[in-house]
């Protein structure tokens, strides 16, 4: 008990030591792209980091279904909503999906629906995603994209969903404005970080604090991920989304890290 308190007291001093050390606030992109470049090459595309989340998802594949998530939360609210509008299954565009977990949420509730489900993420994650085998568990086959333009051209989408992406950016606006330009139904934002201002800071992470399923190893403890992450401003955001109305909006818990910056869940309506 004792040994358990001391190496508890003994990490919170180190997590101090390394926010201090890696948890800055910088005044370009580029500043702030090239400080984290340092720490973790090609930062969210980084190839340690997309490997090891992979490992993670592989190793809980059969669970992932039954592990609720709060980036699923609005996905599954905007699923619903949908279902209960158009009476049919969306067809869906997951900007940020990773591997696929808000695919196999969704199979875990919809056991018996056809899920017509996109993803679009970094070109990492896109040449590992060949390695899942969704064909000879679900009978079906998962489009992953490396740009909107991309998944865009080749389909519509009845709802674009995105969860906790649209910080880890640089022009988080230009994809906003194609997104107010797609003929999606419903776009679904979730786990979005607001600021007053645009703020530029280098998040640090722990390296089994990334992807879902069980942690593989404990030896991942003290491996440190660093990347730039750039807050948005919410009135900014909702003006460029002009041809979209907002269904309904809940604030999340604040982003302590961060000063003055929040979390917010937003589903918007094509008008």
């Amino acid at each position: 008990m004792i040994l358990k308190l001391l190496n508890t007291i003994l990490f919170r001093l180190k997590h101090k030591i390394l926010l201090k050390k890696y948890q800055k606030n910088f005044k370009t992109y580029k500043e702030l792209e090239k400080f984290c470049n340092q720490i973790n090459q090609n930062n969210y595309s980084n190839s340690d980091l997309n490997n090891y989340r992979l490992k993670r998802f592989l190793s809980s594949f059969d669970k992932i279904p039954d592990q609720f998530q709060s980036s699923f939360k609005l996905l599954l609210e905007a699923v619903s909503f949908y279902i209960f509008n158009f009476k049919e299954f969306p067809k869906i565009l997951d900007i940020g999906g990773v591997y696929g977990e808000g695919f196999l949420y969704l199979r875990g509730i919809y056991k018996n629906a056809t899920i017509n489900y996109s993803i679009v993420e970094n070109n990492k994650v896109v040449e590992l995603s060949k390695k899942i085998d969704f064909k000879n568990k679900y009978n079906q086959k998962i489009n992953f994209y490396e740009t909107l333009e991309q998944a865009l051209n080749e389909n519509e989408y009845d709802i674009i969903f995105s969860s906790g992406t649209l910080q880890y950016l640089e022009n988080p606006y230009e994809l906003i404005e194609k997104l107010n330009n797609s003929n999606s139904k419903l776009i679904a934002l979730s786990r979005n970080a607001f600021n007053l201002n645009e703020e530029m800071i280098s998040q640090m992470s722990y390296l089994y604090g990334n992807g879902s399923g069980e942690i593989i190893t404990q030896s991942y403890r003290n491996k440190v991920v660093v990347y730039p992450h750039k807050t948005l401003i919410e009135k900014k955001l909702i003006n460029i989304l002009n041809n979209y109305s907002i269904e309904f909006s809940k604030n999340l818990k604040k982003i302590h890290e961060f000063n003055n910056t929040y979390s917010k869940d937003i589903l918007f309506k094509k008008i």
